[in-house]
Protein backbone atom coordinates (compact mmCIF):
# COMPACT_ATOMS: atom_id res chain seq x y z
CA UNK A 1 0.00 0.00 0.00
CA UNK A 2 2.69 2.59 0.72
CA UNK A 3 4.00 2.34 -2.86
CA UNK A 4 0.58 3.25 -4.26
CA UNK A 5 0.37 6.23 -1.87
CA UNK A 6 3.78 7.42 -3.02
CA UNK A 7 2.70 6.98 -6.64
CA UNK A 8 -0.45 9.06 -6.04
CA UNK A 9 1.52 11.78 -4.26
CA UNK A 10 4.00 11.98 -7.14
CA UNK A 11 1.15 12.05 -9.65
CA UNK A 12 -0.57 14.93 -7.79
CA UNK A 13 2.70 16.81 -7.63
CA UNK A 14 3.26 16.41 -11.37
CA UNK A 15 -0.26 17.66 -12.09
CA UNK A 16 0.44 20.78 -10.00
CA UNK A 17 3.69 21.37 -11.90
CA UNK A 18 1.85 20.95 -15.20
CA UNK A 19 -0.78 23.51 -14.11
CA UNK A 20 1.98 25.90 -13.08
CA UNK A 21 3.60 25.73 -16.51
CA UNK A 22 0.25 26.01 -18.26
CA UNK A 23 -0.30 29.27 -16.40
CA UNK A 24 2.84 30.69 -17.99
CA UNK A 25 1.98 29.45 -21.49
CA UNK A 26 -1.54 30.82 -21.90
CA UNK A 27 -2.56 33.76 -24.08
CA UNK A 28 -2.28 36.25 -21.19
CA UNK A 29 1.51 36.24 -21.52
CA UNK A 30 1.43 36.68 -25.30
CA UNK A 31 -0.05 40.17 -24.92
CA UNK A 32 2.69 42.81 -24.98
CA UNK A 33 0.84 45.19 -22.63
CA UNK A 34 0.51 42.48 -19.99
CA UNK A 35 4.20 41.62 -20.29
CA UNK A 36 5.26 45.25 -19.93
CA UNK A 37 2.99 45.94 -16.96
CA UNK A 38 3.94 42.73 -15.16
CA UNK A 39 7.67 43.18 -15.75
CA UNK A 40 7.45 46.82 -14.61
CA UNK A 41 5.82 45.75 -11.35
CA UNK A 42 8.45 43.05 -10.83
CA UNK A 43 11.26 45.51 -11.56
CA UNK A 44 9.92 47.96 -8.98
CA UNK A 45 9.57 45.11 -6.49
CA UNK A 46 13.18 44.13 -7.14
CA UNK A 47 14.24 47.69 -6.29
CA UNK A 48 12.22 47.44 -3.08
CA UNK A 49 14.14 44.26 -2.19
CA UNK A 50 17.56 45.74 -3.03
CA UNK A 51 17.31 49.13 -1.28
CA UNK A 52 17.33 47.80 2.30
CA UNK A 53 20.28 45.55 1.46
CA UNK A 54 22.19 48.46 -0.03
CA UNK A 55 21.60 50.95 2.77
CA UNK A 56 21.25 48.86 5.93
CA UNK A 57 23.34 45.77 5.26
CA UNK A 58 25.82 46.51 8.04
CA UNK A 59 23.48 48.14 10.54
CA UNK A 60 23.63 46.46 13.93
CA UNK A 61 21.54 48.96 15.83
CA UNK A 62 17.83 49.62 15.62
CA UNK A 63 16.42 51.87 12.93
CA UNK A 64 13.32 54.03 12.86
CA UNK A 65 10.46 52.08 11.31
CA UNK A 66 7.67 54.61 11.77
CA UNK A 67 7.72 58.37 12.12
CA UNK A 68 4.72 60.58 12.77
CA UNK A 69 4.84 64.35 12.26
CA UNK A 70 2.79 64.98 15.40
CA UNK A 71 4.32 62.48 17.81
CA UNK A 72 7.76 61.85 16.32
CA UNK A 73 9.23 58.37 16.33
CA UNK A 74 6.72 55.66 17.27
CA UNK A 75 8.49 52.45 16.32
CA UNK A 76 12.05 51.19 16.30
CA UNK A 77 13.13 47.85 14.93
CA UNK A 78 15.68 45.74 13.15
CA UNK A 79 16.56 46.69 9.57
CA UNK A 80 15.37 43.27 8.38
CA UNK A 81 11.81 44.26 9.22
CA UNK A 82 11.84 46.58 6.22
CA UNK A 83 11.59 43.48 4.03
CA UNK A 84 7.99 43.19 5.18
CA UNK A 85 7.21 45.99 2.72
CA UNK A 86 8.74 43.97 -0.11
CA UNK A 87 6.97 40.77 0.91
CA UNK A 88 3.54 42.40 1.07
CA UNK A 89 4.17 44.16 -2.25
CA UNK A 90 5.12 40.87 -3.89
CA UNK A 91 1.99 39.19 -2.52
CA UNK A 92 -0.07 41.95 -4.15
CA UNK A 93 1.71 41.29 -7.45
CA UNK A 94 0.91 37.59 -7.28
CA UNK A 95 -2.75 38.11 -6.39
CA UNK A 96 -3.31 40.86 -8.95
CA UNK A 97 -1.56 38.87 -11.69
CA UNK A 98 -3.70 35.82 -10.96
CA UNK A 99 -6.89 37.89 -11.01
CA UNK A 100 -5.72 39.74 -14.11
CA UNK A 101 -5.11 36.43 -15.86
CA UNK A 102 -8.58 35.26 -14.85
CA UNK A 103 -10.16 38.42 -16.27
CA UNK A 104 -8.08 38.15 -19.44
CA UNK A 105 -9.33 34.62 -20.04
CA UNK A 106 -12.90 35.95 -19.65
CA UNK A 107 -12.03 38.58 -22.31
CA UNK A 108 -12.21 41.48 -19.86
CA UNK A 109 -9.05 43.11 -21.17
CA UNK A 110 -9.56 46.51 -19.58
CA UNK A 111 -10.10 45.01 -16.11
CA UNK A 112 -7.03 42.86 -16.61
CA UNK A 113 -4.87 45.86 -17.47
CA UNK A 114 -6.29 47.91 -14.60
CA UNK A 115 -5.31 45.20 -12.11
CA UNK A 116 -1.77 45.16 -13.47
CA UNK A 117 -1.65 48.95 -13.25
CA UNK A 118 -2.79 48.69 -9.65
CA UNK A 119 0.15 46.36 -9.04
CA UNK A 120 2.52 49.02 -10.36
CA UNK A 121 0.79 51.66 -8.25
CA UNK A 122 1.19 49.50 -5.12
CA UNK A 123 4.88 49.05 -5.92
CA UNK A 124 5.32 52.81 -6.27
CA UNK A 125 3.60 53.43 -2.93
CA UNK A 126 5.79 50.77 -1.30
CA UNK A 127 8.88 52.32 -2.84
CA UNK A 128 7.80 55.71 -1.51
CA UNK A 129 7.33 54.31 2.00
CA UNK A 130 10.75 52.66 1.86
CA UNK A 131 12.28 55.93 0.62
CA UNK A 132 10.70 57.76 3.54
CA UNK A 133 12.29 55.24 5.90
CA UNK A 134 15.64 55.97 4.28
CA UNK A 135 15.17 59.73 4.67
CA UNK A 136 14.15 59.43 8.31
CA UNK A 137 17.13 57.20 9.14
CA UNK A 138 19.81 59.17 7.25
Amino acid sequence: MPISNIYLAIKRFLVKIKLFFLFWKNSFWKNLINKILFSSALFLNLIIWILPLFFWKTERYQIILHYNAYFGVDLFGDWKQTFLIAIISFIFIVINTYLSNYLYQKEEYLGSNILLLISIFIQLISLLSLASLLVVNY
